[in-house]
């Protein structure tokens, strides 16, 4: 009873220091606001969101979300307090239906999300949009990145604590005579595979494919040969196989930019932040270092807290927080 009085009460501080901040338009308890944002789990935030509701009878994530494009700062607010799986629509519908087409947000939610997720996200997205993802998937993305993520968008969301090694095997060296093998690239027998394994079986596969050739599957995609279907597909197979080197990459894409000229950062590092539950932060974090010839990643973020704009100093800041937690 004593410990669930003591959750009660920093819910209810929590909603304090949202009410207040939301209050004064994001000029107070930003201290406080980004202890919440780092520290609290994803069922901490949703006591949260319920608490809001009942002490100021108002609904936060309905508020944040018609002040969220005011700044990227209220965006990761509103993200992080978002159910995930809605979280991850919003994402999706976004990366569709923004000025650009967010491919490496498609690829960042489908690969590092496990396959029960992603059949709630589809969900979701249904829910919320009351369209089919593949339907925006098929009308928004090019041709190689619709076929990957629809192979994968169609995979079985069943999954277990274990995988099969022994089918891993197999469908690696099915893999391997699809890609390597031959002059060209079979891509009807690449997209079967894709759909009939989950993303957990798929980590397998590709796991297998670097203990029996030498090498990551995405090596020989990337070559000139298999045209832009092998560099999407390249870009898919890493992600779900090291997620953690996938950001990395990213992050030191951001930093170099922002090195050379101002560049739009917060995005990236929002979605770091909030997919954090689903990826090793510390992982990332030793990624970037080995990517960039020893530069932390505390110090490339430090190089944005610099930045004129005050809500992209609040955005590093609390991914730096992040970062120094993990």
């Amino acid at each position: 009873m004593e410990a669930s009085q003591v959750v009660s009460q920093r819910d209810q501080l929590d909603c304090h220091v949202l009410h207040s901040f939301l209050l004064r338009n994001g000029a107070s308890n930003c201290e406080n606001l980004k202890e919440l944002l780092t520290k609290r789990s994803t069922e901490d935030l949703r006591r949260v969101v319920e608490a809001y509701r009942a002490t100021y009878n108002q609904d936060i994530l309905h508020q944040l979300s018609n002040i969220q494009r005011r700044n990227n700062f209220l965006s990761l607010v509103h993200l992080q307090m978002m159910e995930p799986r809605e979280r991850d629509a919003k994402l999706l519908r976004d990366a569709l239906h923004g000025p650009a087409l967010g491919s490496d947000i498609l690829i960042e939610v489908f690969c590092t999300r496990s396959s029960s997720q992603l059949q709630c996200i589809k969900q979701a997205y249904c829910s919320q949009y009351n369209r089919n993802i593949e339907q925006d998937i098929s009308l928004k993305a090019h041709s190689s990145l619709k076929e990957v993520l629809t192979a994968l968008s169609s995979i079985n969301g069943a999954e277990g604590s274990r995988v099969d090694v022994s089918m891993g095997m197999c469908d690696a060296k099915i893999l391997y005579e699809a890609i390597e093998s031959g002059a060209s690239t079979d891509q009807r027998t690449i997209l079967s595979v894709l759909t009939r394994r989950n993303i957990e079986q798929l980590r397998t596969i590709f796991h297998c494919y670097e203990q029996l050739y030498g090498h990551h599957i995405s090596k020989f995609l990337k070559q000139k040969r298999h045209g832009e279907f092998g560099r999407t597909l390249s870009s898919v197979t890493r992600c779900i196989s090291y997620p953690e080197k996938h950001y990395a990459k990213q992050l030191k894409d951001m930093w170099v930019k922002r090195q050379l000229a101002p560049e739009p950062a917060t995005d990236l590092m929002i979605r770091v932040v909030v997919a954090k539950s689903g990826v090793d932060i510390g992982e990332i974090r030793s990624a970037f270092s080995k990517k960039s010839g020893g530069t932390t990643l505390e110090t490339a973020v430090r190089t944005l807290m610099s930045d004129p704009d005050y809500h992209t100093r609040m955005v590093a800041e609390v991914f730096l927080k992040i970062v120094k937690c993990s």
